[in-house]
């Protein structure tokens, strides 16, 4: 039987506090001033705040007092995009540039548990991307079989992204790459 997150102390509610993990990421290096969007669930609630970056430390437009444990989704938006909201299912419309060399990553994306032991949270990042899946059929080339190189050429990709689990889906009517 799982005891309840107190059993047996008393915890007093904490407020959320998040921070910029310093492990080393090939992603672009944040500079302050970003914004993040959280969207999280605690217990039976969902929530939202808008997060600022100062320094390492991502200052919450709201604070946000944790009862319980809990789990969010952030979204950093590339410099210049729309602000993101959810449609009445929850989801969130992205347009997901291709990713390049220049710098310029997109969207990035963390996800973290919390509770009141664990308020404040080192947040590591990752790209939000598509998965390019190619079949190549050789069956009826008879000469070597060997590639050198593949060029995919495409327009931004638009996709719904699930802000409880970070899955992307691809709309019915987005054109394909």
């Amino acid at each position: 039987m799982d005891l309840p997150e107190n059993a047996g102390e008393q915890i007093p509610s904490r407020t959320l506090r998040l921070y910029t993990s310093s492990e080393a990421t090939d992603l672009r290096a944040f500079i302050g001033g970003e914004e993040m969007t959280l969207f999280g669930s605690e217990s039976n609630a969902t929530w939202e705040r808008k997060a600022l970056l100062n320094g390492r430390e991502w200052v919450l437009d709201k604070p946000y007092e944790v009862t319980g444990r809990g789990q969010f989704f952030g979204i950093v938006s590339p410099p210049g995009e729309r602000p993101l909201l959810r449609n009445e299912y929850g989801a969130v419309r992205v347009d997901l540039p291709p990713i390049d060399t220049s710098g310029e990553d997109g969207y990035l994306y963390t996800i973290a548990d919390y509770s009141r032991k664990n308020s404040s949270i080192s947040l590591v990042f990752k790209r939000l991307s598509m998965r390019l899946a190619i079949t190549l059929d050789l069956s009826d080339y008879h000469g070597a079989k060997h590639i050198d190189q593949v060029t995919v050429l495409g327009v931004p990709h638009t996709a719904w992204v699930n802000p409880q689990s970070g899955l992307l889906t691809r709309p019915n009517e987005a054109e394909p790459f």
